[in-house]
């Protein structure tokens, strides 16, 4: 994990501290990341590492819906509030679709229109 990653994490979880600390709400304090989200497009495909998680949303704290491991069509492509780039994306072996974090992914090809 880069270092601007690891300050990000660490910035993330102290405002979501002194947050609930202040009584803002949880909407609030947890805006970085909507979980679910879908997307709209159609273009390119990606190859996973290995058995990788497809999420409801573009962050590692959203919802799993199942680990896949293969080629998946790229439905788009979003950076999340915290700069990390995200695909939604179905697996072309088991039709599920999700958000694959950029970092579990070994290659993309073709277009990937944005979200």
């Amino acid at each position: 994990m880069s270092k601007r990653a690891l300050l990000m994490r660490v910035a993330a979880v102290g405002v979501m501290a002194v947050s609930s600390a202040v009584g803002i709400g949880a909407s609030q304090a947890q805006a970085a990341v909507i979980c679910p989200q879908v997307g709209t497009g159609n273009g390119g495909t990606l190859q996973t590492f290995g058995s990788e998680p497809y999420r409801t949303g573009p962050g590692e704290n959203c919802g799993i819906y199942s680990h896949e491991s293969g080629t998946a069509d790229i439905i788009c492509k979003k950076f999340n509030q915290l700069g990390n780039l995200w695909y939604y994306a179905k697996d072309q072996n088991s039709g599920v679709t999700g958000w694959i974090w950029s970092g579990n992914v070994s290659s993309t090809s073709g277009t990937r229109p944005n979200c």
